[in-house]
């Protein structure tokens, strides 16, 4: 009986092997391994002008209320609003990225102590004509704003034709490696699989950034934008690609 029931087991045991080999085997059969793929990755390099200088200011006011704290923001704020308008500023072109207020905490040496409420507003303001910074840092640091930073942008019409233009020629230059690639393996390149990944890279390009919250002197950051220009800048698109090997 012992000797049947191991038999029996045997006999179980060969018939799965041979099932999941079989199975293996018409896998392999289906889907092409991947030496019947080949896997490229493109990139580009263009470069650019920015047509955006953003400067990043903002308000920051506290007292003993929380009201309080957020009246005096508003009526700092509104000044700098008014007078950048005046002075030729499209209303549009000034765009609020944040406004808060919060309790205010400040180290005395030993341990935080509360002291009344902060009200900050921050803002973003894009200048099309670069000559015009100077002028516009006079009137936010003069009314009782500080400036934050100050970039080159590019604005999002600009963007998104340079992102069509960079990957167009990251896509050429992956293909183009994957023909080689094939021709060397004596294979010729086949139908497109997938587009594994894209990668457009664009970042602001830094003209002045604030060290610290204490920062608001003019002569720091007019300094800081006197020798500078708008000049060509790069930017880098990346694209992965798979083809069939035929």
């Amino acid at each position: 009986m012992e000797k049947t029931v191991k038999i029996t087991l045997i006999i179980s045991l060969a018939v799965l092997i041979l099932v999941f080999g079989s199975l293996f085997f018409i896998k392999d059969i289906l889907s092409p391994a991947s030496s019947n793929t080949v896997t490229a990755s493109g990139e580009s390099k263009i470069t650019v002008v920015p047509d955006l200088t953003s400067v990043y200011f903002f308000v920051e006011t506290k007292d003993e209320s929380a009201s309080k704290a957020k009246d005096k923001n508003n009526i700092i704020f509104n000044k700098v609003f008014d007078s950048l308008v005046i002075s030729g500023i499209d209303k549009n072109e000034i765009k609020t990225d944040q406004f808060s207020v919060n309790e205010n905490w400040e180290w005395d040496g030993e341990k935080s102590v509360k002291k009344g409420f902060v009200a900050q507003h921050y803002a973003k303001l894009n200048l099309k004509n670069f000559d015009w910074v100077g002028k516009i840092i006079d009137i936010i640091i003069d009314n009782g704003a500080r400036i934050n930073s100050i970039n080159f942008e590019l604005s999002k019409e600009k963007e998104n034709t340079y992102k069509a233009e960079a990957l167009k020629l990251a896509s050429k230059d992956a293909k183009a490696k994957a023909e080689a690639i094939a021709s060397g393996l004596g294979k010729n390149l086949g139908k497109l699989v997938s587009v594994r990944s894209s990668d457009f890279n664009y970042q602001p390009w830094p003209i002045f950034t604030r060290e610290s919250a204490g920062i608001s002197d003019k002569a720091i950051v007019e300094s800081a934008v006197a020798e500078i220009t708008p000049s060509d800048k790069e930017i880098t698109a990346t694209v992965s690609v798979e083809y069939k090997l035929s």
